[in-house]
Order: structure tokens, then C-alpha cells, then sequence
């Protein structure tokens, strides 16, 4: 017999006046809508990210997959992998 162990789900949406990124080629510089969504069931986790500029062009999706190895109330080691997309204003680079 299988048992699913419940999801957990939760959605942040935020809204920033200057748009940075730990990498200053892929910052937007202008307001941006930031968005964050955690799906999580048992141990295994999906955490994507979708971030656009006012005009709702997208600036970054960030989309990553993870698994709690150990978990306690003072400390959590996780394994996960990110794939990365980033957006550009203009064609020039």
C-alpha cells in the first residue's frame, strides 16, 4: 500500500525599486515583481523563482530541485541543483 505524505506549498510575491543580482551583469537596475514558490513533500523540494521588470518582461527564472539529507531544529544540510535563466534588456551584451 502507498502513503503520500502531504505537500506543503507557499507563493511570495514582492515588488523592489532597484533590481539586483548577485552578479552586477544580470542586474535590471529598475523596479522589478519578484516572485518565489516552495512545493514541498516529505524531504524532496521544488523552489522556482520568476522575476520580471514592470513592463512584465521577464528578468531572471530560477528554478530549483532539492533534497533534505538531515534536518533538525538547529541545523538542515541540503542537496539541490539550480538552473538559471537570465534575461537581457537589450541585444547588445
Amino acid at each position: 500500500m502507498l502513503h503520500f505524505l502531504p505537500c506543503t506549498n507557499l507563493w511570495k510575491i514582492q515588488l523592489t525599486n532597484n533590481a539586483v543580482s548577485p552578479a552586477p551583469v544580470f542586474s535590471l537596475g529598475a523596479p522589478a515583481i519578484l516572485s518565489t514558490a516552495t512545493f514541498r513533500k516529505g524531504k524532496i523540494y521544488f523552489n522556482p523563482e520568476f522575476n520580471l521588470g514592470l513592463d512584465f518582461k521577464p528578468w531572471t527564472i530560477i528554478s530549483r530541485v532539492g533534497y533534505y539529507i538531515v534536518e533538525t531544529k538547529k541545523s538542515t544540510i541540503n542537496l539541490a541543483a539550480n538552473v538559471n535563466w537570465y534575461f537581457s534588456k537589450n541585444s547588445n551584451l
